[in-house]
């Protein structure tokens, strides 16, 4: 791991609540938001192989939102569309509006990347360049 790395980790009850929930952990770790309100909803779907590829297809795609368009998730709900595709639909605000708490990140790195049931439910955890 390198200095610049940010591991982040999930729980949830369900894989669409656990993926929901890792996009609020990728967030938190450099922005202050539980006070805004979205001023635009996006919905978009992803899918994948394994549920550690649709983990790392969630969070590139919320990257590069906030990467071109300068858009941040508020809110984040993952709902099944079929076994390899899940939907998130957000509600989002500009990153100005925003605090920084640190980088934004740069990558979700492939490398350790899991996507699991437990027998609690579900855990995800990535590593995140930054």
């Amino acid at each position: 791991m390198h200095a610049a790395d940010l591991r982040i980790e999930a729980w949830g009850p369900t894989r669409e609540a656990c993926l929901a929930e890792a996009v609020r952990a990728l967030v938190e770790s450099f922005a202050r938001t539980r006070l805004h309100r979205g001023s635009t909803a996006w919905s978009f779907e992803v899918c994948g192989a394994t549920d550690g590829s649709v983990l790392v297809a969630l969070l590139d795609k919320v990257i590069l939102m906030m990467r071109t368009r300068c858009l941040i998730p508020v809110t984040a709900e993952g709902i099944v569309v079929d076994g390899s595709t899940v939907r998130l639909r957000c509600q989002m605000t500009d990153l100005g509006s925003v605090i920084p708490t640190g980088a934004i990140p740069k990558a979700v790195s492939r490398r350790e990347v899991r996507c699991e049931r437990t027998e609690r439910g579900w855990r995800c955890a990535a590593r995140i360049d930054v």
